[in-house]
């Protein structure tokens, strides 16, 4: 999955991790964001993001390959949902972020529909795992409202690399849920 989006939102991982280990204000660590290089901050979160979605995966996949499948594309649409969520209730950090037309376009009458759309959007990959289903589609509206809470805090808004760091680490809270039970 993360190949075929050409490890996208992995970037926003990286550069997201930078900027929150960055001592400073909001301004200071929107720098950090666009600084191309790497450091420890970014590697701790690519770390903290994809290491327990492995280790969900391999433990869903051991039950059962079909549902690991399953919830592996429950946890892409999670991920995408949980992006839209915070574009449609966040606000841009900066006027030239990436999030702007986006924020612009859910704006107004489309807010509803947005949060309908994420909400139930991953509803039928999610409910054959019965009652966690619930706690899973929970934790995909508690994610995006504690990416929407740091981005606020940290960067005095929404990035692009914010939105996408928060969709990865959707699909990796969604995959502990789900594995929980497994």
């Amino acid at each position: 999955m993360l190949l075929a989006a050409g490890f996208h939102h992995s970037d926003g991982v990286l550069d997201a991790g930078d900027a929150l280990m960055v001592h400073g204000d909001s301004a200071r660590r929107r720098a950090v964001l666009k600084d191309g290089r790497v450091g420890v901050g970014g590697l701790g979160a690519l770390f903290l993001v994809y290491a327990p979605a492995a280790a969900a995966l391999a433990a869903l996949a051991e039950v059962s390959p079909i549902r690991a499948a399953l919830f592996l594309v429950a946890g892409e649409i999670s991920s995408r949902s949980a992006m839209l969520l915070m574009m449609a209730f966040g606000s841009p950090a900066e006027t030239t972020s990436s999030s702007v037309p986006f924020v612009e376009h859910l704006a107004g009458p489309r807010r509803p529909l947005a949060l309908a759309l994420a909400l139930l959007a991953p509803l039928p990959f999610i409910l054959p795992a019965g009652a966690t289903g619930v706690l899973a589609i929970l934790s995909v509206l508690l994610t995006a409202v504690f990416g929407l809470h740091v981005s606020g805090r940290a960067f005095g808004g929404i990035s692009g690399d914010s939105i996408g760091a928060t969709g990865e680490l959707t699909r990796t809270v969604l995959l502990i849920v789900l594995s929980a039970t497994a």
